[in-house]
Protein backbone atom coordinates (compact mmCIF):
# COMPACT_ATOMS: atom_id res chain seq x y z
CA UNK A 1 0.00 0.00 0.00
CA UNK A 2 1.07 3.53 -0.49
CA UNK A 3 0.94 6.42 1.92
CA UNK A 4 -1.30 9.46 2.08
CA UNK A 5 -1.38 11.95 -0.76
CA UNK A 6 -0.82 15.38 0.72
CA UNK A 7 -3.16 17.22 -1.59
CA UNK A 8 -6.46 17.05 -3.40
CA UNK A 9 -7.35 18.01 -6.95
CA UNK A 10 -9.60 17.37 -9.91
CA UNK A 11 -7.01 16.55 -12.52
CA UNK A 12 -3.62 15.05 -13.19
CA UNK A 13 -0.81 17.58 -13.60
CA UNK A 14 0.03 17.75 -17.28
CA UNK A 15 3.78 18.16 -17.73
CA UNK A 16 4.92 20.28 -20.61
CA UNK A 17 6.40 18.47 -23.59
CA UNK A 18 8.72 21.35 -24.27
CA UNK A 19 11.64 21.66 -21.86
CA UNK A 20 12.49 24.99 -23.47
CA UNK A 21 9.19 26.37 -22.25
CA UNK A 22 10.75 27.31 -18.94
CA UNK A 23 13.20 29.76 -20.41
CA UNK A 24 16.11 30.09 -22.77
CA UNK A 25 19.81 30.70 -22.61
CA UNK A 26 21.39 29.69 -19.31
CA UNK A 27 18.17 30.01 -17.32
CA UNK A 28 19.27 33.01 -15.23
CA UNK A 29 17.42 33.76 -12.05
CA UNK A 30 15.84 36.92 -13.35
CA UNK A 31 14.41 35.45 -16.55
CA UNK A 32 13.27 32.18 -15.06
CA UNK A 33 11.72 33.58 -11.88
CA UNK A 34 9.81 36.18 -13.85
CA UNK A 35 8.37 33.61 -16.23
CA UNK A 36 5.01 33.21 -14.45
CA UNK A 37 3.64 36.30 -12.76
CA UNK A 38 -0.09 35.55 -12.55
CA UNK A 39 -1.12 34.28 -9.12
CA UNK A 40 -3.02 30.98 -8.94
CA UNK A 41 -6.79 31.24 -8.91
CA UNK A 42 -8.29 31.92 -5.47
CA UNK A 43 -4.93 32.90 -3.96
CA UNK A 44 -5.59 35.10 -0.95
CA UNK A 45 -4.48 38.68 -1.28
CA UNK A 46 -2.41 39.90 1.65
CA UNK A 47 -1.00 43.17 2.85
CA UNK A 48 2.71 43.64 3.54
CA UNK A 49 4.20 41.18 6.02
CA UNK A 50 7.27 42.04 8.08
CA UNK A 51 10.42 40.22 6.96
CA UNK A 52 10.86 38.39 10.25
CA UNK A 53 7.28 37.08 10.08
CA UNK A 54 7.21 36.15 6.39
CA UNK A 55 8.44 32.54 6.61
CA UNK A 56 5.95 31.68 9.34
CA UNK A 57 3.15 33.36 7.42
CA UNK A 58 3.90 31.42 4.22
CA UNK A 59 4.10 28.07 5.97
CA UNK A 60 0.86 28.72 7.85
CA UNK A 61 -0.86 29.76 4.63
CA UNK A 62 0.31 26.78 2.57
CA UNK A 63 1.29 23.93 4.91
CA UNK A 64 -0.46 24.50 8.24
CA UNK A 65 -1.40 20.82 8.88
CA UNK A 66 1.84 19.55 7.32
CA UNK A 67 4.44 21.55 9.20
CA UNK A 68 6.03 18.51 10.89
CA UNK A 69 5.89 16.27 7.83
CA UNK A 70 7.84 17.97 5.04
CA UNK A 71 11.48 17.29 5.90
CA UNK A 72 11.27 13.64 4.85
CA UNK A 73 9.02 13.14 1.83
CA UNK A 74 8.03 10.66 -0.85
CA UNK A 75 7.25 12.29 -4.19
CA UNK A 76 6.51 11.06 -7.71
CA UNK A 77 7.97 13.36 -10.36
CA UNK A 78 6.72 13.11 -13.96
CA UNK A 79 9.26 14.29 -16.52
CA UNK A 80 8.42 15.98 -19.79
CA UNK A 81 8.71 12.71 -21.70
CA UNK A 82 6.22 10.98 -19.39
CA UNK A 83 8.81 9.09 -17.30
CA UNK A 84 7.85 8.80 -13.63
CA UNK A 85 10.45 8.61 -10.89
CA UNK A 86 9.87 8.02 -7.20
CA UNK A 87 11.95 10.28 -4.98
CA UNK A 88 12.23 9.41 -1.26
CA UNK A 89 14.21 12.15 0.38
CA UNK A 90 15.59 13.43 3.63
CA UNK A 91 15.87 17.01 2.46
CA UNK A 92 17.84 18.76 1.22
CA UNK A 93 20.60 16.44 0.04
CA UNK A 94 19.86 12.76 0.77
CA UNK A 95 17.54 10.87 -1.55
CA UNK A 96 16.71 7.50 -3.05
CA UNK A 97 15.39 7.64 -6.61
CA UNK A 98 13.58 4.71 -8.22
CA UNK A 99 12.45 4.11 -11.77
CA UNK A 100 11.15 0.65 -12.70
CA UNK A 101 13.85 -1.75 -11.41
CA UNK A 102 16.55 0.93 -11.21
CA UNK A 103 17.46 2.54 -7.90
CA UNK A 104 19.89 5.39 -7.29
CA UNK A 105 21.15 7.22 -4.23
CA UNK A 106 22.11 10.87 -3.86
CA UNK A 107 24.29 11.47 -0.80
CA UNK A 108 27.05 13.99 -0.03
CA UNK A 109 26.68 15.38 -3.54
CA UNK A 110 27.47 12.00 -5.13
CA UNK A 111 25.15 9.77 -7.16
CA UNK A 112 25.38 5.99 -6.66
CA UNK A 113 23.65 3.24 -8.59
CA UNK A 114 22.03 0.89 -6.06
CA UNK A 115 20.47 -1.53 -8.52
CA UNK A 116 23.99 -2.59 -9.58
CA UNK A 117 26.07 -2.25 -6.40
CA UNK A 118 29.27 -3.51 -8.03
CA UNK A 119 29.06 -0.73 -10.60
CA UNK A 120 29.27 2.38 -8.45
CA UNK A 121 29.57 4.81 -11.33
CA UNK A 122 26.13 5.60 -12.75
CA UNK A 123 27.53 7.96 -15.33
CA UNK A 124 27.28 11.69 -15.92
CA UNK A 125 23.91 11.44 -17.68
CA UNK A 126 22.17 9.94 -14.64
CA UNK A 127 23.89 12.36 -12.25
CA UNK A 128 22.75 15.29 -14.37
CA UNK A 129 19.18 14.03 -14.07
CA UNK A 130 19.08 13.09 -10.39
CA UNK A 131 20.61 16.20 -8.85
CA UNK A 132 18.12 18.64 -10.44
CA UNK A 133 15.34 16.13 -9.73
CA UNK A 134 16.04 16.31 -6.00
CA UNK A 135 16.35 20.09 -6.26
CA UNK A 136 12.83 20.28 -7.73
CA UNK A 137 11.51 18.13 -4.87
CA UNK A 138 13.21 20.34 -2.30
CA UNK A 139 11.71 23.48 -3.79
CA UNK A 140 8.26 21.92 -4.15
CA UNK A 141 8.48 20.92 -0.47
CA UNK A 142 9.43 24.52 0.47
CA UNK A 143 12.71 23.21 1.85
CA UNK A 144 14.45 26.62 1.91
CA UNK A 145 11.58 28.03 3.99
CA UNK A 146 11.70 25.21 6.55
CA UNK A 147 15.49 25.60 6.88
CA UNK A 148 15.50 29.40 7.03
CA UNK A 149 16.84 31.08 10.14
CA UNK A 150 16.66 34.60 8.69
CA UNK A 151 14.71 36.40 5.97
CA UNK A 152 15.11 39.86 4.49
CA UNK A 153 13.66 41.65 1.50
CA UNK A 154 15.96 42.75 -1.31
CA UNK A 155 14.09 44.51 -4.09
CA UNK A 156 11.45 42.25 -5.62
CA UNK A 157 12.61 39.11 -3.82
CA UNK A 158 13.48 37.81 -0.36
CA UNK A 159 16.80 36.37 0.81
CA UNK A 160 16.49 33.24 2.94
CA UNK A 161 19.50 32.22 5.04
CA UNK A 162 19.83 28.86 6.81
CA UNK A 163 21.98 27.97 9.83
CA UNK A 164 24.88 26.95 7.56
CA UNK A 165 24.87 30.40 5.97
CA UNK A 166 23.49 29.18 2.64
CA UNK A 167 21.29 31.72 0.89
CA UNK A 168 18.28 31.05 -1.32
CA UNK A 169 16.25 33.69 -3.12
CA UNK A 170 12.46 33.61 -2.89
CA UNK A 171 10.00 35.27 -5.27
CA UNK A 172 6.31 35.38 -4.35
CA UNK A 173 3.29 35.76 -6.56
CA UNK A 174 2.42 39.42 -6.24
CA UNK A 175 0.35 40.36 -3.19
CA UNK A 176 0.12 36.73 -2.02
CA UNK A 177 1.95 34.34 0.29
CA UNK A 178 2.46 31.75 -2.47
CA UNK A 179 6.07 31.11 -3.59
CA UNK A 180 6.64 31.70 -7.31
CA UNK A 181 10.26 30.53 -7.48
CA UNK A 182 13.31 29.55 -5.43
CA UNK A 183 16.80 30.43 -6.64
CA UNK A 184 19.67 28.20 -5.47
CA UNK A 185 22.84 29.91 -6.69
CA UNK A 186 22.43 29.91 -10.48
CA UNK A 187 19.60 27.34 -10.46
CA UNK A 188 16.01 28.55 -10.44
CA UNK A 189 13.07 26.29 -9.63
CA UNK A 190 9.89 27.92 -10.87
CA UNK A 191 6.55 26.98 -9.31
CA UNK A 192 4.07 26.59 -12.15
CA UNK A 193 0.95 25.29 -10.43
CA UNK A 194 -0.59 24.45 -7.09
CA UNK A 195 -3.27 22.09 -5.85
CA UNK A 196 -5.67 23.72 -3.43
CA UNK A 197 -7.33 21.89 -0.54
CA UNK A 198 -9.33 23.34 2.32
CA UNK A 199 -6.17 23.80 4.39
CA UNK A 200 -3.18 23.67 2.03
CA UNK A 201 -1.53 24.90 -1.15
CA UNK A 202 0.64 22.06 -2.49
CA UNK A 203 2.96 22.41 -5.48
CA UNK A 204 1.95 20.05 -8.28
CA UNK A 205 4.03 21.41 -11.18
CA UNK A 206 7.50 22.95 -11.20
CA UNK A 207 10.22 23.77 -13.73
CA UNK A 208 13.99 23.61 -13.67
CA UNK A 209 16.52 23.65 -16.48
CA UNK A 210 17.48 21.10 -17.81
CA UNK A 211 14.48 18.98 -16.74
CA UNK A 212 11.77 21.25 -18.09
CA UNK A 213 8.31 21.45 -16.56
CA UNK A 214 7.59 18.44 -14.34
CA UNK A 215 4.49 17.11 -12.65
CA UNK A 216 4.97 16.75 -8.88
CA UNK A 217 2.79 14.50 -6.74
CA UNK A 218 3.33 14.14 -2.99
CA UNK A 219 2.52 10.60 -1.97
CA UNK A 220 3.52 11.17 1.64
CA UNK A 221 5.35 13.42 4.05
CA UNK A 222 6.84 12.62 7.41
CA UNK A 223 7.99 9.17 6.30
CA UNK A 224 10.00 7.07 8.72
CA UNK A 225 13.47 6.35 7.34
CA UNK A 226 14.88 2.88 8.16
CA UNK A 227 18.47 2.70 9.36
CA UNK A 228 20.84 2.45 6.43
CA UNK A 229 18.29 3.61 3.87
CA UNK A 230 20.66 6.30 2.60
CA UNK A 231 23.90 4.36 3.08
CA UNK A 232 26.20 4.47 0.08
CA UNK A 233 27.10 1.07 -1.45
CA UNK A 234 30.32 -0.48 -0.22
CA UNK A 235 31.99 -3.85 -0.60
CA UNK A 236 30.38 -4.88 2.65
CA UNK A 237 26.80 -4.20 1.61
CA UNK A 238 26.69 -5.27 -2.01
CA UNK A 239 23.43 -7.18 -1.81
CA UNK A 240 21.47 -8.78 -4.60
CA UNK A 241 19.62 -5.86 -6.25
CA UNK A 242 16.38 -7.83 -6.06
CA UNK A 243 16.65 -7.69 -2.25
CA UNK A 244 17.08 -3.94 -1.99
CA UNK A 245 14.81 -2.00 0.35
CA UNK A 246 12.34 0.43 -1.15
CA UNK A 247 9.99 2.31 1.12
CA UNK A 248 6.39 2.89 0.11
CA UNK A 249 4.27 3.47 3.19
CA UNK A 250 5.70 5.32 6.19
CA UNK A 251 7.75 2.97 8.32
CA UNK A 252 7.24 -0.04 6.06
CA UNK A 253 9.11 -1.77 3.29
CA UNK A 254 7.80 -1.64 -0.24
CA UNK A 255 5.69 -4.69 -0.96
CA UNK A 256 6.83 -7.03 -3.70
CA UNK A 257 4.41 -6.62 -6.61
CA UNK A 258 4.20 -10.32 -7.40
CA UNK A 259 2.00 -11.55 -10.30
CA UNK A 260 1.52 -14.79 -8.34
CA UNK A 261 0.04 -14.93 -4.82
CA UNK A 262 2.54 -14.52 -1.99
CA UNK A 263 2.17 -14.43 1.79
CA UNK A 264 2.96 -11.17 3.57
CA UNK A 265 2.51 -9.79 7.06
CA UNK A 266 -0.56 -7.56 6.99
CA UNK A 267 -0.63 -4.72 9.47
CA UNK A 268 -3.66 -3.74 11.50
CA UNK A 269 -5.77 -1.18 9.69
CA UNK A 270 -9.04 0.70 9.81
CA UNK A 271 -11.26 1.89 7.03
CA UNK A 272 -14.19 4.21 6.56
CA UNK A 273 -17.03 2.60 4.65
CA UNK A 274 -18.40 4.64 1.78
CA UNK A 275 -21.48 4.47 -0.43
CA UNK A 276 -20.80 1.70 -2.94
CA UNK A 277 -21.55 1.85 -6.67
CA UNK A 278 -22.15 -1.05 -9.02
CA UNK A 279 -20.27 -1.57 -12.27
CA UNK A 280 -17.16 -0.21 -13.93
CA UNK A 281 -18.54 2.57 -16.11
CA UNK A 282 -17.33 6.15 -15.99
CA UNK A 283 -20.55 7.11 -14.17
CA UNK A 284 -19.86 4.47 -11.48
CA UNK A 285 -16.34 5.82 -10.95
CA UNK A 286 -17.68 9.38 -10.85
CA UNK A 287 -20.05 8.36 -8.04
CA UNK A 288 -17.16 6.70 -6.20
CA UNK A 289 -15.13 9.89 -6.52
CA UNK A 290 -18.03 11.95 -5.13
CA UNK A 291 -18.35 9.62 -2.14
CA UNK A 292 -14.58 9.37 -1.60
CA UNK A 293 -13.49 13.02 -1.79
CA UNK A 294 -15.21 14.53 1.30
CA UNK A 295 -14.13 11.61 3.50
CA UNK A 296 -10.56 11.85 2.19
CA UNK A 297 -10.47 15.60 2.89
CA UNK A 298 -11.81 15.08 6.43
CA UNK A 299 -9.19 12.41 7.16
CA UNK A 300 -6.46 14.60 5.66
CA UNK A 301 -7.64 17.59 7.68
CA UNK A 302 -7.46 15.51 10.87
CA UNK A 303 -3.88 14.44 9.97
CA UNK A 304 -4.75 10.76 9.54
CA UNK A 305 -2.57 8.58 7.32
CA UNK A 306 -4.36 7.25 4.24
CA UNK A 307 -3.17 3.66 4.29
CA UNK A 308 -3.48 2.60 0.69
CA UNK A 309 -5.66 2.94 -2.38
CA UNK A 310 -9.49 2.71 -2.27
CA UNK A 311 -10.80 -0.73 -1.26
CA UNK A 312 -13.45 -2.59 -3.27
CA UNK A 313 -14.94 -5.97 -2.37
CA UNK A 314 -18.09 -8.04 -2.50
CA UNK A 315 -19.49 -9.95 0.47
CA UNK A 316 -22.77 -11.84 0.75
CA UNK A 317 -23.82 -10.47 -2.62
CA UNK A 318 -23.32 -6.85 -1.57
CA UNK A 319 -20.70 -4.46 -2.99
CA UNK A 320 -18.51 -2.57 -0.51
CA UNK A 321 -16.26 0.46 -0.92
CA UNK A 322 -13.92 1.98 1.68
CA UNK A 323 -10.94 4.24 2.31
CA UNK A 324 -8.22 2.72 4.57
CA UNK A 325 -6.52 4.92 7.17
CA UNK A 326 -4.66 4.83 10.45
CA UNK A 327 -3.60 7.24 13.18
CA UNK A 328 -0.12 8.63 12.61
CA UNK A 329 2.51 7.82 15.19
CA UNK A 330 2.36 10.67 17.70
CA UNK A 331 -0.57 12.21 15.79
CA UNK A 332 -4.13 12.93 16.92
CA UNK A 333 -6.81 10.23 17.04
CA UNK A 334 -9.63 10.50 14.54
CA UNK A 335 -12.78 12.25 15.69
CA UNK A 336 -15.14 10.57 13.25
CA UNK A 337 -18.37 12.37 12.31
CA UNK A 338 -21.39 10.52 13.77
CA UNK A 339 -22.65 9.39 10.36
CA UNK A 340 -19.40 7.58 9.48
CA UNK A 341 -19.14 3.78 9.55
CA UNK A 342 -15.70 2.63 10.69
CA UNK A 343 -14.46 -0.94 10.43
CA UNK A 344 -11.06 -2.61 10.50
CA UNK A 345 -8.95 -5.68 11.14
CA UNK A 346 -6.09 -6.83 13.35
CA UNK A 347 -2.62 -7.67 12.05
CA UNK A 348 -2.73 -11.00 10.20
CA UNK A 349 -1.01 -12.81 7.41
CA UNK A 350 -2.27 -11.94 3.94
CA UNK A 351 -2.20 -13.46 0.49
CA UNK A 352 -1.39 -10.72 -1.99
CA UNK A 353 -1.19 -10.68 -5.78
CA UNK A 354 -0.79 -8.03 -8.47
CA UNK A 355 -2.56 -9.71 -11.42
CA UNK A 356 -0.70 -9.14 -14.67
CA UNK A 357 -1.95 -9.18 -18.21
CA UNK A 358 0.47 -11.47 -20.02
CA UNK A 359 2.11 -10.48 -23.34
CA UNK A 360 -0.09 -11.71 -26.16
CA UNK A 361 -3.31 -11.43 -24.15
CA UNK A 362 -6.12 -9.45 -25.68
CA UNK A 363 -5.27 -5.78 -24.94
CA UNK A 364 -8.98 -5.15 -24.39
CA UNK A 365 -8.81 -7.53 -21.41
CA UNK A 366 -6.49 -5.30 -19.36
CA UNK A 367 -9.22 -3.32 -17.62
CA UNK A 368 -9.55 -2.91 -13.86
CA UNK A 369 -12.51 -5.28 -13.96
CA UNK A 370 -10.53 -7.97 -15.78
CA UNK A 371 -7.56 -7.66 -13.44
CA UNK A 372 -9.89 -8.01 -10.45
CA UNK A 373 -11.49 -11.08 -11.99
CA UNK A 374 -8.08 -12.63 -12.65
CA UNK A 375 -6.73 -11.73 -9.20
CA UNK A 376 -9.82 -13.21 -7.51
CA UNK A 377 -9.31 -16.47 -9.37
CA UNK A 378 -5.60 -16.57 -8.45
CA UNK A 379 -6.27 -15.97 -4.76
CA UNK A 380 -9.12 -18.50 -4.54
CA UNK A 381 -6.89 -21.13 -6.15
CA UNK A 382 -4.03 -20.30 -3.76
CA UNK A 383 -6.33 -20.60 -0.73
CA UNK A 384 -7.27 -24.12 -1.78
CA UNK A 385 -3.81 -25.25 -2.84
CA UNK A 386 -2.13 -23.94 0.31
CA UNK A 387 -4.95 -25.05 2.63
CA UNK A 388 -5.37 -21.54 4.02
CA UNK A 389 -8.52 -20.20 5.69
CA UNK A 390 -9.73 -16.80 4.53
CA UNK A 391 -10.52 -14.44 7.42
CA UNK A 392 -12.48 -12.06 5.25
CA UNK A 393 -13.34 -11.19 1.66
CA UNK A 394 -10.94 -10.71 -1.24
CA UNK A 395 -10.22 -6.99 -1.53
CA UNK A 396 -9.23 -5.14 -4.69
CA UNK A 397 -7.28 -1.88 -4.60
CA UNK A 398 -6.85 -0.31 -8.06
CA UNK A 399 -3.95 2.14 -8.17
CA UNK A 400 -6.23 5.12 -8.65
CA UNK A 401 -5.86 8.45 -6.83
CA UNK A 402 -9.60 8.79 -6.53
CA UNK A 403 -9.51 12.02 -4.54
CA UNK A 404 -8.01 13.67 -7.61
CA UNK A 405 -11.01 13.02 -9.85
CA UNK A 406 -12.77 10.40 -11.91
CA UNK A 407 -10.23 8.16 -13.70
CA UNK A 408 -10.34 8.41 -17.47
CA UNK A 409 -10.71 5.52 -19.91
CA UNK A 410 -6.98 5.31 -20.55
CA UNK A 411 -6.26 4.88 -16.84
CA UNK A 412 -8.97 2.26 -16.37
CA UNK A 413 -7.75 0.25 -19.36
CA UNK A 414 -4.20 -0.05 -18.02
CA UNK A 415 -4.23 0.15 -14.24
CA UNK A 416 -2.24 -1.77 -11.64
CA UNK A 417 -4.45 -3.54 -9.08
CA UNK A 418 -3.50 -4.96 -5.69
CA UNK A 419 -5.59 -7.95 -4.62
CA UNK A 420 -5.45 -9.30 -1.07
CA UNK A 421 -7.16 -11.56 1.42
CA UNK A 422 -6.40 -11.97 5.13
CA UNK A 423 -5.70 -15.57 6.04
CA UNK A 424 -5.18 -17.91 8.97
Amino acid sequence: MIGIALSSCNREPEPSNQPGAIGSGNGSAGNHAAGNTQAPANARKVADVADHKLVEAILNECHRPLRKRMQQVKVTVTLTDGRRLLVQADLPDRARIGEARNDYLLRDGQVHRLSKPNDDNPGDAIAELIKPLVRIVDAASFGPLYRATACRQDGDHFVLVDKAGTTTLLHLFEDTLLPRSFTYGTQVVRIDDYLRTKTTWIVNKASLIPLGTCGVFFEDGGILIPNGFFDAPTEGNNKDPNERVRMTAPGTVREQESPTPILVDGRAAKWALLEASDGWTSDAWAKRHEAYLPVYEELDGQEQQIFGFPMLWQEHGTNHFAIPFRQRKGGPALKAPPQWRISGSDATRMLVVYPAINPGDDPDKASVEDRIRKGTSLLNRALVNRKLKALGPIVAQPFIHLHRGTPDAAKLSDCKVRMSVRVQ
